[in-house]
C-alpha cells in the first residue's frame, strides 16, 4: 500500500492530526476524478445525470429537482457547507453554460423499466456519497 499511495503512510500516528500525509499522484488523480464524476451525474442541465433524471422522472419534474439542486449548491458555498467551494463553483458554472434546453428524445411517453430506476437510484446514492463529506479546506 506504501508503494501505491506514498512512502511513511502507514507509519503516521492516528493521533497527530496535524501530519501532512503524502500521497501518489495516482491516488490525487482518481479522487478527482471520483468528485468530477459525481458533479457530472447531477442532475442539473444537460449533465449526464440530468439525462437520467429528465428520462426517470419526466421533463417537468426533472427541471424542479434541477432547480431544487441547483439552489442547495448555492446555499451550501454562500453559508458555508462547502468549504473548498467546489460545489458552489459548479453551481455557478452550470446555471450559465448548462442552461439550455435539452433535445427531446423519440419515445418521452414510455417510462423506464425498474432495472435502470434502480441503477439511476444507485448512481444517485453514490453521488451523494462523494460529494457530502467535501469539506477540504
Amino acid at each position: 500500500i506504501e508503494w501505491l499511495l506514498g512512502d511513511g503512510i502507514l507509519g503516521r500516528s492516528p493521533d497527530d492530526a496535524s501530519a501532512v500525509i503524502r500521497l501518489h499522484p495516482y491516488a490525487v488523480g482518481g479522487y478527482l476524478g471520483i468528485i468530477v464524476n459525481a458533479l457530472n451525474l447531477l442532475p442539473i442541465g444537460n449533465t449526464d445525470g440530468g439525462r437520467i433524471s429528465t428520462s426517470v422522472l419526466g421533463r417537468s419534474f426533472a427541471r424542479m429537482v434541477s432547480v431544487g439542486i441547483l439552489w442547495t449548491l448555492l446555499l451550501a458555498g454562500i453559508f458555508g457547507g462547502d468549504k473548498s467551494d467546489v460545489l458552489f463553483s459548479y453551481a455557478l458554472y452550470s446555471s450559465f453554460w448548462q442552461n439550455e434546453p435539452e433535445i427531446p428524445c423519440r419515445n418521452e411517453v414510455d417510462g423506464v423499466d425498474d432495472f435502470r430506476a434502480v441503477i439511476a437510484f444507485g448512481s444517485a446514492v453514490l453521488v451523494a456519497l462523494a460529494l457530502v463529506p467535501l469539506d477540504v479546506a
